[in-house]
């Protein structure tokens, strides 16, 4: 993106710029014991670490900030890496001609190349300066959104996902490409209602996770605890349908057995004003919707009206 008018809103005027939180708002999450992992998402950096060593005699490199030498990665080292991890959600772009998705479909269970890139393009319209910011990418997959936000200037990135059972592990992919992209940016196999943070954050990534989530009113009332009130955001993408919503704890949606929660844009929409958040744009995509949400300085408890017409529509 070009300097001065930009497609996300953005300015080089340094007044608009975020002051940086002193540190990573995101609580206490040890190594390698960390809540929701096991030893694996250690071994999984130290791989990674080899793999950026294995490089030494490729070429010549400089050292970056935290002593570990930075330069490409072979393209042989990507590619096997890339089919190691195999299948890909997201195409995420690692070396001249080498992407994520570059496997001619032979292990790609997911047919569509250029996800995410078509909604991050949408976001990019409205999302405005994240210079210096700190980000949250909930369900951050292979990174993606994660890397934009970095590329784009965000001072602390952390993104969150867990594995649902999909036959690859997210997160595993995620630091695979932050070294390969040379970016610093965290990764954690964390859900989202595991999360302590010790500061909201400035941005909260919330795409495509919501009709994935049983506990889908926790992870809404969550969310008042990630984001900082007033300057903070919330950019929420998710699954909607135009008349009604699917019943609690219904998991056939279109063969997709991990989804539960499909609510009309208005019902969303009525379900994030109890709970206090602003809305400042929402775009309805007809079977998605996508919002950009704020909250206020002071704020009541969220009420919670709606979990008893769940709770009889089960019995």
């Amino acid at each position: 993106m070009a300097p001065g008018h930009r497609p996300g809103g953005r300015t080089d005027d340094h007044r608009h710029r975020r002051p940086r939180h002193p540190r990573l708002p995101v609580g206490h999450l040890d190594e390698p014991g960390e809540r929701g992992e096991t030893g694996g998402g250690a071994a999984a950096r130290r791989r990674c670490l080899r793999l950026r060593r294995s490089a030494t005699d490729a070429g010549e490199r400089e050292s970056n900030r935290n002593g570990i030498a930075a330069m490409p990665l072979p393209p042989a080292v990507l590619r096997e890496r890339i089919e190691e991890l195999a299948p890909w959600y997201q195409n995420i772009r690692l070396a001249e001609g080498i992407s994520t998705k570059d496997l001619g479909g032979t292990r790609d269970t997911f047919p569509h190349d250029d996800i995410p890139r078509p909604l991050w393009e949408l976001i990019l319209r409205d999302l405005g300066d994240v210079r210096g910011s700190t980000v949250l990418d909930i369900g951050c997959n292979a990174g993606y959104m994660s890397f934009e936000c970095k590329k784009l200037g965000a001072a602390e990135v952390l993104g969150v996902d867990v594995d649902l059972g999909a036959s690859t592990s997210f997160i595993e992919q995620a630091r695979f490409c932050a070294v390969a992209l040379d970016l610093d940016v965290e990764f954690r196999k964390l859900s989202l209602l595991d999360l302590t943070p010790e500061q909201p954050f400035d941005l909260v990534l919330f795409c495509g996770i919501l009709y994935h989530l049983e506990n889908w009113a926790d992870a809404l009332d969550k969310l008042l605890e990630l984001v900082a009130p007033v300057s903070g955001r919330v950019v929420l993408e998710t699954a909607i349908e135009p008349v009604t919503c699917t019943v609690y704890g219904d998991k056939a949606y279109r063969g997709d057995a991990q989804t539960f929660f499909v609510p009309s844009l208005e019902v969303l929409l009525a379900l994030l004003r109890e709970r206090g958040f602003r809305l400042e744009i929402a775009r309805d995509l007809t079977t998605r919707a996508l919002l950009f949400l704020s909250l206020p300085e002071s704020r009541s408890r969220p009420r919670r009206q709606h979990r008893g017409i769940f709770r009889r529509a089960r019995r």
